[in-house]
């Protein structure tokens, strides 16, 4: 898999909550598969806008929970200190990772 320099994302509002989706370009509007399992990148929840770094780790530091999907995005995370090693799986060869701020 080529390495993305884009990222989307989607800001959901659910029950006063702030959900972030992100998710690296390539892999919007995809199915994953891993073993048995098939994970749908799906575009209506990840894609709405085009994010740099920067504006990635804004939407981070505001979220209430964030949903990422891919290398860029959980790198991201990981380098800003929103995320640990810890809290990523792999989806095959698709890091993905779900965050939740208290």
């Amino acid at each position: 898999m080529r390495r993305c320099k884009t990222v989307y994302f989607k800001l959901h509002e659910r029950q006063g909550s702030r959900i972030l989706a992100c998710c690296d370009e390539e892999i919007a509007g995809k199915e994953l598969e891993f073993g048995e399992t098939k994970i749908n990148v799906r575009e209506e929840f990840y894609k709405g806008e085009k994010a740099s770094e920067k504006k990635l780790i804004e939407l981070l530091s505001e979220a209430d929970s964030a949903n990422l999907m891919g290398k860029k995005s959980v790198e991201i995370a990981l380098k800003s200190g929103f995320a640990e090693k810890g809290n990523v799986v792999m989806l095959g060869k698709v890091p993905h990772c779900q965050l939740y701020f208290v």
